[in-house]
């Protein structure tokens, strides 16, 4: 019977390439649907799909309006600033 497991990355290759795992997109029943194509690329190999990503980060900063009202300045652009800026 097939298992679950947790691999970093950097082993997808080499268990996929000697055929250690099984390709995904075989499996019936599994929905895929839900997962972008840059998450579904992450389990990639050669022809197949190997790996789900069980997890995504990203950048965020927040902000407390009040503190940066009550010091009188001004909230930076988040789009535009840099670590120096901060």
């Amino acid at each position: 019977s097939p298992d679950v497991i947790t691999m970093d990355e950097k082993y997808l290759q080499e268990y996929a390439g000697r055929g250690a795992l099984a390709d995904l997109t075989t499996m019936d029943g599994l929905d895929l649907s839900k997962f972008d194509d840059s998450a579904l690329a992450l389990g990639e190999f050669e022809d197949g799909l190997y790996g789900l990503s069980t997890g995504q980060n990203a950048y965020t900063v927040m902000v407390n309006e009040d503190l940066f009202e009550q010091a009188g300045v001004e909230i930076p652009d988040d789009t535009t600033w840099t670590w120096e800026d901060y």
